[in-house]
């Protein structure tokens, strides 16, 4: 599995030169398909060590397709949502929502809708992540559906700091002098600079890996529209072990999932 390149192909689209007739009712019954809303992330991080007070944070619920005649909402939608029963973090202790209604509106010919929620970054946990899920259950619009894959966002609240001790590292399968550089708006992410096994024309493939109380999660967007998605760990000796699969169209594309590769401290 060593060594392994990622070959980018272009993909030319058939294109038919002969036309072709589409019965009136067919397309009038796309043109009155709903409008479709949905998360614009699955899981997003909130990162705070010190107390900084109650901070407003913001979530976009995007309008991710507006029906078949490609116009913007006419009238407001409003979309409904509720806590899942698997969050870990409380209202009131690591956040409380801005608006209780239990619902939000994305105004009349908009393309997105911001949810509130008030982080109280002196009430995070500081040896273990807590997790708030929301799950979007519905709209009071007959002419809006909530998406089927982005219909949730997991807030995931950390209050330990990160373990990675250092900015440099070696790993075998992805070259010496890795770097791992913070994101100065998030001091639990960090851009690596090469990832394990996989090289595009010879040149090495950066990406964003979270280290959450020393447990590492990686979901992120390689070579522009490749996920990458994995987990780890991150060592007694300050070492980083990750695993990892690359998909293509919602399918794996490379595994290394039972094949860990370390990143070692220079």
């Amino acid at each position: 599995m060593k060594n392994i390149k990622i070959l980018l192909f272009a993909f030319v689209a058939s294109i038919f030169a002969s036309s072709c007739l589409v019965d009136d009712d067919v397309a009038r019954e796309f043109d009155e398909s709903p409008a479709v809303v949905g998360f614009k992330s699955e899981a997003v991080e909130e990162s705070y060590f010190t107390d900084e007070g109650t901070i407003l944070k913001e979530y976009k619920i995007l309008l991710l397709g507006n029906g078949g005649d490609g116009t913007l909402p006419t009238e407001d939608i409003t979309i409904t949502y509720e806590i899942d029963a698997s969050s870990t973090a409380t209202e009131g202790q690591e956040f409380d929502f801005v608006d209780t209604s239990g619902q939000f509106t994305i105004p009349a010919g908009s393309t997105y809708a911001s949810f509130p929620l008030n982080v109280n970054t002196g009430s995070l946990d500081a040896e273990q992540p807590t997790v708030l899920t929301l799950n979007l259950t519905g709209t009071t619009s007959d002419n809006a559906v909530v998406s089927a894959n982005n219909s949730s966002l997991d807030i995931t609240f950390i209050g330990c700091e990160s373990t990675l001790g250092a900015t440099t590292y070696n790993n075998p399968d992805a070259g010496s002098n890795v770097t791992f550089t913070p994101d100065p708006n998030n001091p639990v992410s960090y851009t690596v600079s090469a990832l394990p096994y996989l090289t595009s024309g010879g040149n090495s493939i950066p990406f964003e890996l979270v280290d959450i109380c020393g447990e590492i999660k990686i979901n992120t967007m390689v070579l522009g529209s490749y996920p990458l998605i994995g987990e780890g760990v991150v060592n007694p000796d300050g070492s980083v072990t990750i695993n990892f699969a690359l998909y293509q169209g919602g399918e794996v594309l490379f595994d290394f999932r039972n094949d860990p590769s370390t990143y070692f401290p220079n």
